[in-house]
């Protein structure tokens, strides 16, 4: 049995093949994409998330050039990034699937070297009829 600190560091990861790859898309928030935005997404080709990214950006600035409070601006730039955060994978395993790229299987492993054999490993067994 593994140790109680070997599981806490496991992340969930989707395993998806490309036309000669393989692709690992990770489960949970994205700090990347909480912090830089739309770069990252335009970094994943996701052009349509990048433009809603900046598109709600463009809106929470309207909207607060219209509230002029210092502590609304502050709470807004948090929670538009923390909101960018949580759906970045999520938006980016959806472009995925819209692509006709779908996940084929969850792997856990701590990170996406140990997910990629992991995938292998399994892909590789002998399938019972």
């Amino acid at each position: 049995m593994a140790p109680v600190g070997a599981l806490a560091r496991l992340r969930a990861w989707l395993a998806g093949v490309d036309a000669e790859d393989i692709v690992l898309v990770r489960e949970g928030f994205a700090w990347a994409a909480a912090l830089l935005g739309p770069l990252w997404a335009l970094w994943h080709r996701l052009w349509g998330f990048a433009l809603l990214i900046v598109a709600a950006e463009f809106a929470v600035a309207m909207v607060l050039e219209l509230a002029r409070d210092p502590a609304l601006e502050g709470a807004s730039a948090l929670a538009l990034a923390a909101l960018i955060g949580f759906a970045a994978h999520d938006a980016r395993r959806a472009t995925r699937a819209r692509r006709g790229m779908p996940a084929t299987a969850i792997v856990a492993a701590p990170d996406s070297d140990a997910a990629l054999l992991r995938y292998l490993d399994r892909a590789a067994e002998p399938r019972a009829p």
